[in-house]
């Protein structure tokens, strides 16, 4: 082997590491837990661009803090099963009675159950205002003969008193009420002068329910006391003290004290959201999630260009974190042009660029020969 060759193996090794670092910094590879959103059920249209825009940037609230957290996949085909598994929830639109098997794709071709992803299905319908302003709703059953793998990992690990992984369910909106689309939320004053409810607060409450703060769960029920949280993270962020419950609907907070609300800002999963206020995930929210089994980092992970918000009842200041910009999430490679693609979007072709460079230097003296090949990645 000549000097010149090991020379050039460098320079080829240390040019691939150069273009890897500069790739994944520039597409931050952040969210281990890809919160998807299918508008396959949205008839009406109701979530125009502006408002996929606000749902992409809700994914990224709970996305940025659960970059740690992975799950395996919920479909039994995966563990040579003979049950058929689904999420039992409602058609968002109709509001009519759906099971969505984990072995069929939607129209958007999204999979429940899919390693690592949240699958929620959209959609919009009035109901009057009298009702409520969204509502979430999310279930699981099988039916068939399953396997021990499957049963254990389901019961043990997805569902289990002291872990909860969500698959996904279905939200609609209450079209009866008027939402405050923001399309800029890197400043958050707007929010408390719009004369309406805030809808980045609104649906960053349903997604909550979807990703667990619900009594349907085990893992939900074994961190409560009667009407009591006592799970040891939310006691702690709650200054020490079990953290009221909701006594109606057991999933949602009960009367907080403002003093005891370390972050001094109102929980997002709050029995109502009034107009002209925007409620963040708080850290309580948070501290509960940690309960049920997430693995839930200290701050978030990834680009944070969201700015400041000063609730302005408890004064509490605290990040709201965003993603991108409108502009930049319409833009080509953003995560919109009307499609709003699954969130991270950018590995995929961060990844498809390291590849084709790696094989253009691997192969630069003759480059027709893997022509081919760069066609199949590309």
């Amino acid at each position: 082997m000549s000097t010149s060759g090991i020379s050039n193996k460098r320079y080829r090794s240390s040019l691939i590491s150069r273009l890897f670092l500069f790739l994944v910094t520039a597409f931050p590879l952040t969210g281990a837990i890809d919160i998807v959103f299918d508008y396959s059920y949205d008839t009406g249209n109701y979530f125009t661009d502006d408002r996929k825009y606000v749902m992409d940037q809700v994914a990224y609230a709970f996305e940025s803090r659960l970059a740690n957290e992975s799950f395996a996949s919920l479909n039994p085909d995966d563990y040579s099963s003979d049950l058929a598994f689904y999420v039992n929830t409602y058609n968002p639109t109709t509001k009519a009675s759906l099971n969505v098997y984990t072995d069929t794709a939607t129209s958007e071709g999204n999979i429940m159950g899919s390693p690592n992803k949240v699958v929620i299905l959209l959609g919009a319908k009035s109901v009057g205002t009298g009702s409520y302003l969204a509502q979430a709703s999310s279930g699981y059953g099988y039916s068939g003969v399953a396997n021990g793998t499957f049963l254990n990992y389901w019961n043990n690990t997805r569902n289990s008193t002291a872990n909860f992984d969500s698959v996904g369910g279905a939200i609609t909106v209450n079209t009866s009420f008027t939402f405050y689309d923001d399309t800029d939320l890197t400043t958050h004053t707007d929010a408390t002068t719009s004369g309406h409810t805030d809808f980045y607060s609104t649906m960053l409450h349903e997604v909550g329910h979807i990703m667990g703060f619900s009594n349907s769960w085990d893992a939900w029920q074994a961190n409560k006391s009667s009407n009591l949280w006592t799970g040891s993270n939310g006691v702690a962020a709650y200054n020490n003290q079990s953290v009221p419950i909701d006594s109606a609907s057991q999933s949602h907070f009960g009367s907080v004290t403002e003093g005891n609300v370390n972050c001094a800002c109102h929980p997002s999963m709050a029995t109502s959201i009034p107009i002209n206020t925007r409620y963040g995930f708080s850290e309580l929210d948070f501290a509960m999630l940690k309960d049920i089994g997430y693995s839930v980092s200290t701050s978030p992970s990834g680009t944070n260009i969201g700015g400041t918000y000063t609730d302005p009842d408890w004064g509490g200041t605290y990040y709201v974190p965003v993603e991108m910009t409108y502009a930049d999430w319409l833009s080509p490679g953003g995560s919109g042009s009307g499609a709003a693609g699954p969130e991270p979007a950018t590995v995929f072709p961060a990844l498809a660029i390291i590849s084709l460079v790696v094989l253009v230097i691997r192969n630069r003296r003759k480059p027709r020969s893997k022509l081919g090949e760069i066609k199949n990645i590309l």
